[in-house]
């Protein structure tokens, strides 16, 4: 191993400069320590004046104007518009079910750069009801823990069963739970509670419910 030779610093009673080179920037950041006579050398001096943004001439960028999405209002909705949003709300969750399980024959890897470009997951994410990307996440994870369960169901002996389903099946209500929430709020009811079973029994439908809570 070489031996290492003292270098002097930007002053060289400044011991936290020692280690640097002479063409080191580190030679010129300005100390902390009140009093430390590295800060008294002109190129640290320099580090230590307010040079402002203005000098940059940077472009102002104008602002996004990015609109908020709200619930629809289902104020005046008839029995049939209502209808109509219930099937929008099975039938891309079925598209959902069919891409992820789809993606799962393939392989294809669920982090996937460029996902959010994917026509199907586009589509899926499209007003008016939208099952955007983190839902469709929450759906994978569903879909994920439903096979770890079966596999445990079939393979974990039964008086050892029950220990081995709790963790996922505390998973999957807490994935339930959160993709019911992110639908709900897009459906027609008077209240929370209607919005949230009408859900319920959709999501029921089409992801086929394992556990109950």
């Amino acid at each position: 191993m070489p031996v290492r030779t003292r270098k002097l610093g930007v002053n060289d009673k400044d011991k936290g400069a020692l280690e640097f080179s002479e063409d080191h920037f580190c030679r010129h950041w300005v100390s902390a320590v009140a009093g430390n006579p590295r800060n008294t050398d002109p190129r640290v001096a320099f580090n230590q004046q307010d040079n402002g943004f203005e000098h940059l001439q940077l472009t102002e960028i104008a602002p996004v104007d990015a609109k908020i999405i709200d619930a629809p209002d289902f104020v005046n909705f008839g029995p049939e518009e209502e209808k109509k949003y219930l099937n929008m709300l099975s039938s891309k969750l079925s598209l959902a079910k069919d891409y992820i399980l789809k993606e799962k024959e393939l392989s294809f890897d669920p982090d996937r750069i460029g996902l959010h470009h994917e026509p199907v997951s586009v589509n899926l994410a499209a007003w008016p009801i939208m099952i955007d990307l983190q839902s469709q996440q929450l759906i994978r994870l569903l879909i994920d823990t439903a096979g770890i369960l079966y596999q445990l169901n079939a393979d974990v002996p039964e008086n050892k069963l029950d220990a081995a389903l709790e963790e996922p099946m505390r998973d999957y209500l807490r994935f339930w739970d959160k993709l019911q929430a992110s639908l709900a709020w897009q459906l027609p009811g008077k209240d929370d509670e209607e919005r949230m079973g009408k859900t319920e029994r959709i999501m029921d439908e089409v992801l086929e419910k394992l556990v109950e809570q």
